[in-house]
């Protein structure tokens, strides 16, 4: 089970990839980098151990999380740095690199978790003018009376456009004759949010809705957002878990089919006669606790792989087998053969989703043995182990 507590009860976490975060978090590194470093928001820079596919955080107390930047790999190979804002802000959330690589380190910006009692939710929670004299221009003459003095802009990542993931911009998506082209492609969804890097050329008022149908047990939920101020652009995050129609106690689940507003592409549908993606499947182990974040889980897949009996002579290999893998995570597919009693690794191989080939070894005696393909499970897939199959040397 993968999942995070929420206040105090952080000492279970250890042995998770889950980081509970302060707003004094180290800054290391953050010194721009020509764009190689996400840029220190509130929390810092934080760099990731064992290079994880995603990351779980949580917000400090009173505050939430309305955005963040992540760095996977190298800006020269798209895996650079990438801003993205929230529609909902969160207390925990899933953190992700678009491009599926491993997460090397992310910066999050907060905001005062608001109630029906706040007076004024724009405020910067990490500011608090009563107990910083120097901060009233009545008291220190020195100070610019046409200037705000609750505000510090070096504190306060929205007075800094280069902080602020909202002020991002994304290449623009072109036709052939230099117009917008609307068949401009979004990433695929995830089991925790959808992701939306907005062309910066897309047109006024196209980028106000965006529709996520999710399939579970009890039938279909089709999770709406509007953008009652405008249109969005940079890159958006939609986290489904926040949205009012996500089905309580859910576990079981399947994203199959994304509508964004601006684009002819729709996940889920055919587009200009390509196959149909195959829904997004996801699981949740609930424990039943309130107190505690259950980690939405991409189900990963093989399939096709052989189960029918071969027979081979000695010095010979089994024909190669192509399977299909879907959400793989980071891990190597490994074949395993059965040897006295126990498995072991004979060969393994990194894996995309989609086919890949697999290959086995030349059978050295005669006997009778057993193959089978294993994925490991990590903190982001389920992993996936097949059925075994026999093969017979003569």
């Amino acid at each position: 089970m993968r999942r995070i507590t929420t206040l105090a009860a952080t000492a279970a976490l250890l042995a998770l990839p889950v980081l509970v975060l302060s707003t004094n978090a180290a800054n290391a590194g953050n010194d721009g980098n020509d764009g190689q470093v996400c840029l220190g928001l509130d929390s810092g820079k934080i760099d990731t151990k064992g290079d994880p596919q995603t990351v779980t955080v949580q917000a400090p107390e009173g505050l939430v999380i309305t955005g963040y930047c992540v760095k996977a790999g190298s800006a020269k190979h798209g895996d650079g740095p990438v801003d993205v804002k929230l529609e909902e802000s969160a207390t925990v959330l899933v953190i992700r690199h678009p491009s599926g690589k491993a997460v090397s380190h992310y910066s999050l910006s907060y905001a005062k978790a608001t109630t029906p009692g706040d007076e004024d939710p724009t405020e910067d929670p990490t500011e608090d003018p009563t107990e910083d004299p120097t901060e009233d221009p009545t008291e220190d003459p020195t100070e610019d009376p046409t200037e705000d003095p609750t505000e510090d802009p070096t504190e306060d990542p929205t007075e800094d456009p280069t902080e602020d993931p909202e002020g991002t911009e994304n290449p623009p998506a072109t036709d052939g004759n230099g117009g917008f082209d609307w068949n401009w492609k979004y990433a695929a969804p995830s089991c925790d949010a959808l992701t939306v890097a907005y062309p910066s050329n897309i047109p006024d008022g196209q980028s106000n809705d965006v529709n996520i149908r999710v399939r579970t047990a009890g039938g279909d939920v089709t999770l709406n957002y509007h953008n009652n101020d405008g249109t969005w652009s940079g890159t958006r995050g939609f986290t489904y878990s926040q949205h009012a129609q996500w089905p309580a106690g859910v576990t079981d689940y399947s994203v199959v089919w994304v509508q964004v507003g601006g684009s002819n592409y729709h996940f889920g549908e055919s587009f200009h006669n390509a196959p149909i993606e195959s829904p997004i499947e996801c699981r949740i182990n609930a424990d039943g606790d309130p107190e505690t974040y259950d980690v939405p889980l991409a189900v990963t897949d093989i399939d096709g792989f052989r189960t029918a009996a071969a027979t081979v002579t000695r010095g010979r290999a089994v024909a190669a087998d192509v399977v299909a893998v879907s959400q793989p995570g980071l891990e190597t597919l490994t074949l395993q053969k059965l040897r006295g009693g126990t498995w072991t690794n004979v060969a393994s191989q990194a894996v995309t989703a989609g086919t890949t080939r697999v290959t086995f070894p030349k059978e050295t005696r005669k006997g009778t043995f057993s193959y089978r393909l294993v994925l490991p499970g990590s903190e982001s897939v389920t992993g996936d182990i097949t059925r075994a199959f026999s093969v017979r040397v003569r």
